[in-house]
Order: C-alpha cells, then structure tokens, then sequence
C-alpha cells in the first residue's frame, strides 16, 4: 500500500474499518466455489489499487455498482500512468502491426477491403 501511495501521490486508508481483506467479506459455500485458473494482471498497480479501494468501500458499506468500478479504474489508470484505452493495443505496437496489416492486405484488390 505504501508503494503505491509514495509513488501516486495517492492516499488510502491503512486498513478498512474491519481489518478484513475483500475476501473475508464474501460468504460463500466451499462447495459452491468453483476455481479458474488464476491468471497473471496485465496491470498489477492498478489492481492492487482496486482492491483497497473496494476493501474500503466494502468497510464503509457502500453499494458498488459496474460503471462505478469501470470509471475508478480509469481514474486509477490515469493517476498511474496508462493512457491506453481499454482494449486498446499498446501504442507502441502500432507501426509493427501496421505494417503486418499491410503485408496481408496486398492479397487482396481494393474492391474487397472495407474499413
């Protein structure tokens, strides 16, 4: 948590109210749970700052709704540095992949290529 506020500029509380990580809050069956392959965050530092943000939300009783999420994550995104948008290629593979566009292109007649 320090990390991230040191190198933002950010704030966050310490610890939520209850002391409670996110998924101490969730009451689920052992049984119902199902398990996905837990995969890799493109983003670590805009994930771990999700999270407090929700553990903190969830401790102040707050309802968090999608668009909610989506727009504290872009908030998030900007203070950390990623101007991307999402679902967006990387700028910097933007000439490699004009050019691999290009390649495949010169197989077709003009007639045949839309957008």
């Amino acid at each position: 948590k320090n990390n991230y506020a040191k190198k933002t500029g950010l704030s966050f509380d310490q610890e939520p109210r209850t002391g409670k990580r996110l998924w101490d809050h969730l009451e689920v069956e052992s049984t119902a749970v199902k398990f996905k392959r837990n995969q890799k965050s493109n983003y670590p530092e805009i994930e771990e700052a999700m999270l407090i943000w929700v553990d903190q939300a969830i401790a102040r009783e707050l309802t968090i709704q999608g668009t909610l999420v989506q727009e504290k994550a872009k908030w998030f995104a900007e203070r950390l540095g990623r101007r991307e948008e999402s679902g967006s290629a990387p700028i910097e593979d933007i000439p490699r992949f004009r050019i691999e566009l290009q390649d495949v292109l010169r197989g077709y007649p003009l007639e045949n290529i839309f957008n």
